[in-house]
């Protein structure tokens, strides 16, 4: 019997849904690119311009939209971690059905190993690049 994993899953309820990335960076950039290999409908929402965003061209050549805020209806909106989470566009968002998440949210959600701890201010880089060292270091496979 082939058992779908939770990420399967995940993916194909993701297939029918209009998604939002706020802010491209370095937390939204693997994440936008896994998105888009999954063939979901992606709209990436940041201040910068095209010519200040780096990632634009190889984004849009994957099949992003663009847009300056998170406007028009979205069914998935993902916030930076840097976002605070009461921020008026996204109780607005979430006034209107849209669900409001972020990548650690999901991760934990789907990730199939015990989850033991996590310290920091929602899943920053910085303490995520510290505990991955700290694991590897013991042998363990991050």
């Amino acid at each position: 019997m082939n058992m779908r994993t939770k990420a399967e899953i995940f993916f194909e309820n993701m297939k029918d849904k209009k998604i939002a990335f706020i802010g491209v960076g370095v937390s939204h950039t693997d994440l936008i690119k896994l998105f888009l290999k999954k063939g979901l409908n992606v709209t990436v929402c940041d201040k910068k311009t095209a010519e200040q965003m780096k990632e634009y061209e190889e984004l849009k050549a994957a099949g992003a939209a663009f847009s300056l805020m998170a406007e028009g209806k979205y069914d998935v909106v993902f916030r930076t971690p840097g976002m605070y989470y009461n921020n008026e566009t996204l109780t607005q968002a979430r006034l209107h059905g849209t669900a409001v998440t972020s990548e650690m949210e999901v991760f934990f959600d789907l990730c199939p190993c015990p989850i033991y701890a996590v310290t920091g201010s929602d899943g920053k880089t910085t303490t995520t690049a510290i505990i991955a060292e700290l694991l590897a270091a013991e042998g363990v496979t991050v």
